[in-house]
């Protein structure tokens, strides 16, 4: 904050950025990061450690410092933020996995992610067992075994989709167009690791947190960049506080531009038309599906030679049961009763979304606290129908809010005059 003028919501972002404080990170502040998918900058995760590991890997390197060296100073540093942010669960799965994979780099060894990736599950698996179900551990994992698995196909399709022509060669090409091609093959290569980590995390999200989110790819293509500029800006700033403040004043100022940058473009990206979705929650089966056909197409283990009828008619009978289940799950009607501090509402569930009734919705911290997450859970995203009963606000206090925060196309009232 040195030589920030004031405290603002950019600096305590930052703040939660840098430091993994979420004292700031209030559901209004968060609501919108959330729907543009990129709230996950805030945790510290692996993302957040691969960036530190990667500002701090490319530093020593730059030095000249051999590969012992590196290792010996490189450990203790992602351990000590580690320490610093509060040995939050995310951030010490991620750096598990990170020293595994740096002492074999400084061993020498043949490295193997997918080895490296389950090498430190069972890690923590052991220490602690009940974080095998923890939503945390359940997205690191996945996610990034998702990744593994899938990059290879979208880094194929990337090559074929930049290939030159084999006609010309390299020293005809111009200039421009080799350029052109490595900022082509950045851009690519960003945007399908965005794309195979969303890919790895619509089940689970939409499991945890009831939401689909469509604009994670173009989101993320703009707002990771500027999240390691923005810790390389802090870190900057802390090697020059003590004899350049100057210089740390400059750097603080830039981490705060880039901060509201994030700020601004995750607001913009959620106004998107169909930028994000609230769905019901998915069944286990569902999810299990989901993963069973992304892997063994991505991976092309569904077209190998080996047993491929097989592959195929057990892929079809999966498919068929999933169909049933969804079936099932559709033409079922539900009706909840929630009680709503003094007053209570009705949901009914019918076949299809048109004929979905809302009776009352009690008053506006009930909406706010036990609605408007119920609805999402139920992949609400607008009302069809509310009816209002009781003229009195702990019956229907909180119309007014639901009405924002969810669109009503149609409301019903009773035609008595109330006093209340």
């Amino acid at each position: 904050a040195l030589g920030i003028p004031g405290e603002d919501e950019s600096l305590q972002l930052e703040r939660a950025l840098a430091l993994g404080d979420k004292t700031v990170l209030t559901e209004e502040v968060s609501e919108p990061f959330l729907r543009a998918a990129t709230y996950h900058i805030f945790a510290v995760d692996g993302l957040r450690m691969a960036i530190l590991f990667g500002i701090f890997f490319a530093l020593l390197r730059t030095l000249g410092m051999p590969r012992a060296w590196c290792g010996a100073v490189l450990l203790p540093v992602l351990w000590f933020y580690v320490a610093l942010t509060g040995w939050p669960a995310s951030a010490i799965r991620a750096t598990v996995m990170l020293t595994i994979i740096l002492v074999g780099w400084v061993l020498k060894r043949p490295s193997d992610l997918v080895n490296s990736l389950f090498a430190a599950a069972l890690i923590i698996l052991i220490w602690d067992p009940q974080q095998l179900f923890q939503a945390g551990f359940q997205l690191s994992f996945f996610v990034v075994l998702c990744m593994i698995l899938t990059l290879p196909a979208f880094d194929e399709f990337g090559r074929r989709l930049l290939k030159p022509n084999p006609l010309l060669s390299e020293e005809l090409r111009p200039r421009w167009q080799k350029y052109s091609r490595l900022g082509a093959r950045y851009t690519l290569d960003f945007l399908f690791t965005s794309l195979a980590a969303w890919l790895g995390s619509i089940p689970l999200a939409a499991y945890y947190f009831h939401i689909f989110t469509p604009v994670s790819g173009p989101a993320n293509l703009v707002v990771v960049p500027l999240c390691a500029l923005v810790l390389a800006s802090n870190f900057i700033s802390l090697l020059l506080a003590a004899w350049l403040p100057v210089g740390s004043e400059i750097f603080n100022h830039s981490g705060w531009f880039l901060m509201e940058c994030i700020r601004v473009t995750s607001h913009w990206f959620e106004g998107w038309p169909g930028a994000y979705y609230y769905v019901a929650t998915p069944t286990i089966f569902t999810i299990a599906f989901y993963y069973t056909v992304l892997l063994s197409i991505f991976t092309g283990w569904i077209f190998k030679p080996e047993w491929r009828r097989w592959k195929f008619s057990a892929l079809i009978v999966l498919a068929a049961l999933w169909c049933l289940q969804w079936q099932r799950e559709s033409s079922t009607i539900r009706l909840a009763i929630l009680p709503l501090s003094g007053g209570s509402a009705v949901y009914c569930d019918l076949p299809g979304s048109k004929n979905d009734l809302l009776v009352d919705c009690g008053n506006s911290n009930s909406v706010q606290f036990v609605m408007k997450p119920f609805l999402r859970a139920q992949g609400v995203n607008t009302l069809p129908n509310l009816a209002l009963t009781h003229g009195d606000v702990r019956h229907v206090g909180g119309a007014k809010l639901l009405a924002v925060l969810f669109p009503i196309e149609q409301i019903t009232a009773s035609s008595v005059r109330f006093h209340s």
